[in-house]
This record gives structure tokens, sequence and C-alpha cells, in this order.
């Protein structure tokens, strides 16, 4: 375009830019070096295709001008695949280094022990049936709980076994104690022990002509509302949960019956007891051996 003829070069000036004033002021030179710096060569191409050029003068100047390739503009558009693959190689970089760590750290970490579980004795249906001339009265008690039976109480106790405390799990023992009639209650409060539950009433399986068909169950508890210290027979007196019980409606009865608890020195009790255990009195009723304890009192017979 830099070697067109004057009127070529008029005419292209006067039909791309005839806007009023445009020609007087802008010299044919001007307006192509304008057009090189823009580096626009498909707009100045329509601006030199006119259809309104009869004798393809302009057209031909068109068809022997140079064009010009921008080759920066290729590069950039075949660089970023190469960036692209570089980016995924090294994130595939990072993250194996990242599993090789963490698989490293869990190899080097020792595991803690777990201790093992305490054992206790399986809550057992087997029974055995004994009749206490002593206390004039028959009952069957599980096959591995031991059995005492002396003038001055009757004891069945169970094997150790785990037990829920008000300060988690605990080993500890259940007796059954049988005594004739008392006039006071070791560790019983003097101001009235607490209903933790409200009493149950048993039914005996085999009442005899001189025993009562049904008794209560009471749940008692000592020094906390939501502990239980012992379950008393008692007869026709029954409570709700929170209710004072006073020790002299426990001790009327004849032989009077209770369960208490026992914690345990060691896992098998061998060592002995430390005292007496408070359970936890919401943990009772879903325990197993509350059904065993149960089934005892069912099958109470008094000669």
């Amino acid at each position: 375009m830099s070697g067109c003829l004057p009127e070529l070069c008029s005419s292209y000036v006067r039909r791309a830019y005839g806007r009023e004033g445009y020609t007087e002021n802008m010299s044919v030179k001007g307006l192509l070096e304008q057009e090189a710096f823009s580096g626009d060569i498909d707009e100045l191409n329509e601006h030199v295709h006119d259809p309104g050029d009869p004798d393809g003068i302009v057209e031909a100047e068109r068809d022997g001008a140079p064009r010009r390739t921008y080759a920066g503009s290729t590069r950039r558009k075949r660089r970023w695949p190469w960036l692209l693959l570089v980016i995924i190689v090294l994130a595939g970089v990072a993250y194996g280094a990242y599993w090789y760590g963490t698989q490293q750290t869990s190899k080097s970490t020792p595991k803690a022990a777990t201790p093992a579980p305490t054992k206790s004795a399986p809550v057992t249906t087997s029974t055995t049936h004994y009749d206490s001339a002593t206390y004039s009265l028959g009952f069957d008690y599980p096959s591995t709980w031991k059995l005492s039976d002396t003038t001055g109480k009757l004891t069945v106790t169970s094997p150790s076994t785990q037990l829920s405390g008000l300060d988690g799990k605990t080993v500890g023992r259940v007796i059954i104690t049988v005594q004739n009639q008392q006039t006071a209650i070791p560790d019983f409060p003097a101001n009235g022990a607490m209903a933790s539950i409200a009493s149950d009433m048993v039914t005996y399986k085999q009442p005899s002509e001189v025993q009562r068909a049904q008794t209560y169950l009471s749940y008692l508890g000592y020094q906390s509302p939501n502990g239980l210290d012992a379950l008393y027979i008692s007869g026709d007196s029954g409570y709700q949960a929170g209710q004072q019980v006073p020790m002299g409606d426990i001790v009327k009865g004849n032989p009077l019956i209770g369960i208490t608890f026992e914690a345990c020195g060691n896992s098998d009790c061998a060592a002995g007891t430390t005292g007496p255990l408070t359970l936890r009195a919401s943990d009772w009723k879903s325990s197993p051996l509350s059904t065993v304890v149960t089934g005892f009192l069912e099958s109470i017979v008094v000669h």
C-alpha cells in the first residue's frame, strides 16, 4: 500500500474515511502510517474492498498488497498446552510427596495398646432350688452364685461382675440377704432413705397358704438421689421415685429380705471387697442382674 498511486490512495481515503472534514486534515501518508501502526490489516482490507469500484482499480491494489502475520500471537496460543502439562505434573509430584510423608508418619507412630476388658461372670439362667429350715422358706437361685445359711443370716452372693456405679463401670458383687425381723438396718440413714426408682409389685409364682400373693419391691438410695444402694421387700408399702422411705417401714418385713452391692478389691474379688457400692439407679432396670434378682424373689415360697 505504501507504493500506491496518488489517485488510487486518494480514492481509498475518500471512500474509507469520507466523514466530514476528515480528508482535508489527514494526508494519505499519515493515514497509511496510522493503519500500519495499529496493525489492523483486516480492517484495512475491508476498507480497500469497495463494492462501488467499477473499474476494479482499488480491488487490484488490494490483491497486490502484502499481508502481515503475527507470529507472537501464534506462539502464545501454542504455549498454553505446555504450561497446563507442567502444572499437572507439578501437582502430581506434590501429591505423591504428601502421600509418601503420611505413610512414613503412620508407620513410625506406635499404636497405643488397647487394655484388655475386665472379665465378668456371665449371667446364668440355670438355677438350683434350696429350702432353709432356719428361715422357713425355699427359693431358686442361680447355680453359679454362692449360698451361705447361718443362724445370723442367709446370703446368696453373685460372682464378681461388671456393675454400673455412679462413677462408671466397676467390678463388684450382688448380695441377697434373708434375716429374721430386725429393729435396725446397718447403713440405713437415720432420717430415712429416698426411693430412687418407683416401687415394683412382685408376684410370687407358687405362694403357700401362709404367704401373700404379691408384695412391693422398693429401690432405695441413701446419699445420692441418682444412686441405688439397696432393694428391700416392703410388703404393703410402695413408694414413688423421690419419696422419703422411713426405716420403720422396711424393718416390718419378717423375714427381712434385701439386696445390696459390694465393690471388689480386684477383678475377681480374690482380694475381698472394699465396702458398699452405690449403683446408678437409671441403669438398674436394663441390667441382666435385675432380671436375675426378680426371678429369685418370685420363686420364694414361705413354709
